[in-house]
């Protein structure tokens, strides 16, 4: 029986059309064997079982409410030329973790000498040009100095947003290629949505598939990394920069940079709510969050 406010028949074919897969190509890519299949749940005729709508849901990186009672028809309007705006990308992912600086701030030499090299790098980043290592050294070394000498709230910020990326990389490491390689004009943005935005479920054993660490010692290193991320939060809730704190534990779900009992799909959906709640705090970070992927929408 159809559920309340059932949008499933249209918002397959909606998503599938907006990715540029055929019907052959989703069937496929969620391990059916053939293509009929997809047309029949999209013309309304049969209905995916409890286990294919799970996978259709994680292909397209939604919830399976979303999949259900959401009116996804709208996607069909997402522009794959938006995917090969480099800039566009870049702007959303510097809105995703600010470099936060103040007058207090630069008056400390170790800060200040951190945030030069930070804003050279994001410079460089900006105009495809590979930063100098040196500046990553001088970046990290100055800005702990300042947090563990000076107990400095916005060194310690940056330092978590830089850890946070790192997070991000290790534990998405599909998208996280697929990002670099389109920075790097390598893939279209089409190809991007396609070969790594997109899940492939075809494999039976699909958590063998999703594993992110194999061997002990990326384990402890990750768990050590985890440890000290954890740490820089529960101080910056207590510091000046608390909204960043409450920011950055939003980002974490949003961007699957957590690892717990719920599939990433919930999480996001937790992510998504946070920041929402936080905005309509006043959380200034949220606000710019989500301008900024408001006006990229619109655009």
């Amino acid at each position: 029986m159809a559920e309340k406010n059932d949008f499933l028949p249209q918002n397959i074919k909606s998503l599938r059309r907006a990715f540029g897969e055929s019907q052959e190509d989703l069937a496929f890519a969620i391990g059916l064997e053939a293509k009929t299949t997809i047309s029949n749940y999209e013309n309304g005729t049969r209905r995916p079982k409890p286990e294919v709508r799970k996978k259709l849901a994680k292909h397209f990186r939604i919830t399976e409410e979303q999949l259900i009672n959401v009116d996804l028809s709208g996607i069909r309007k997402t522009s794959f030329n938006k995917m090969n705006d480099i800039h566009r990308i870049q702007e959303i992912g510097f809105a995703a973790f600010p470099v936060v600086c103040s007058e207090a701030a630069m008056k400390n030499t170790s800060f200040a000498n951190g945030y030069n090299a930070h804003k050279r790098i994001n410079e460089c980043l900006h105009s495809g040009v590979k930063p100098d290592d040196k500046d990553y050294d001088i970046f990290i070394e100055s800005y702990y100095s300042a947090w563990e000498k000076n107990a400095i709230p916005e060194a310690a910020g940056n330092i978590l947003s830089w850890f946070l990326q790192i997070e991000y990389s290790v534990l998405n490491p599909q998208l996280s290629e697929g990002a670099q390689r389109l920075m790097d004009n390598k893939i279209s943005g089409a190809d991007y949505l396609s070969q790594y935005y997109l899940k492939d479920l075809s494999f039976e054993n699909e958590e063998d598939n999703n594993e992110t660490f194999h061997d002990k010692e990326s384990v402890d290193s990750y768990n050590e990394m985890e440890e000290y991320v954890q740490g820089l939060l529960k101080e910056l809730k207590s510091s000046r920069l608390s909204d960043l704190a409450y920011y950055y534990a939003a980002i974490r779900y949003i961007y699957g940079i957590v690892k717990n009992e719920f599939s990433e799909e919930m999480n996001q959906t937790i992510g998504c709510e946070m920041m929402w709640t936080i905005c309509e705090l006043g959380n200034k970070y949220a606000k710019d969050f989500l301008q900024v992927i408001y006006l990229n929408l619109q655009r």
